[in-house]
């Protein structure tokens, strides 16, 4: 009998080439990941798991979730809010001062929005809507 067992040895190209393929699409996605952010804004640190904060009971904040960049500062924390299933995203500079805030009603859409001057404090544009949608 003449068997041939080549089944190992015909796969073993197609099993390189797949895998090749699969380290370049990883490749190309972490590349467009690390790459998409604004100028100015440094993006996440996908090696660290984001830090969890609960807020005291006294607070209209009941969670916070800080995702650090790769200086190890807050780079973006988003704020759960405890009334009216509320979110709030806030944005960090490379300074690491506050750059921007947003804040969703619980339907999705943005109650208010706040940007921030250089020193993180001064609010320099923005607006905020009433609980029923309305402009103040």
């Amino acid at each position: 009998m003449n068997r041939q067992n080549n089944g190992g040895a015909l796969n073993r190209p197609y099993i390189l080439g797949a895998a090749l393929l699969l380290v370049i699409a990883a490749a190309i996605g972490l590349f467009v990941v690390l790459h998409s952010h604004k100028d100015n804004q440094l993006p996440v640190n996908l090696a660290t798991k984001p830090r969890v904060e609960m807020q005291p009971e006294d607070s209209k904040e009941w969670l916070e979730q800080h995702f650090p960049g790769l200086s190890g500062k807050d780079v973006k924390v988003i704020v759960y809010y405890r009334d009216n299933n509320e979110v709030g995203v806030r944005q960090f500079a490379p300074s690491g001062n506050l750059k921007e805030e947003t804040v969703f009603f619980g339907d999705g859409s943005v109650r208010a929005h706040s940007v921030y001057a250089s020193d993180g404090a001064q609010v320099i544009d923005g607006f905020e809507l009433r609980d029923d949608h309305t402009t103040k």
